[in-house]
């Protein structure tokens, strides 16, 4: 999410449960990668989860289950670089 886009929460957790187009893992390690590098909030969803992870809690969607949310700051930015 761009940091110039200010959403409601209800707007942001839809946005985070829901997303418009989920990219694969093999996009998002590609070089250019799809994922902004830019400060935002970002979901990583899982289908393949190892049976010793348990996903009570975790909010489920199209077969895909958010296991980590990551929250960058143009500091983290900064220090990951464009790629």
């Amino acid at each position: 999410m761009s940091p110039e886009k200010h959403l409601s929460n209800e707007a942001m957790i839809g946005a985070l449960c829901r997303p418009a187009r989920a990219y694969s893992r093999a996009e998002v390690l590609a070089r250019p990668s799809p994922v902004p590098a830019a400060p935002g909030l970002y979901a990583w969803h899982f289908r393949g989860i190892p049976p010793s992870v348990s996903t009570e809690g975790c909010v489920e969607n199209d077969g895909l289950s958010i296991l980590y949310v990551w929250i960058v700051e143009l500091r983290g930015i900064e220090a990951i670089g464009t790629g």
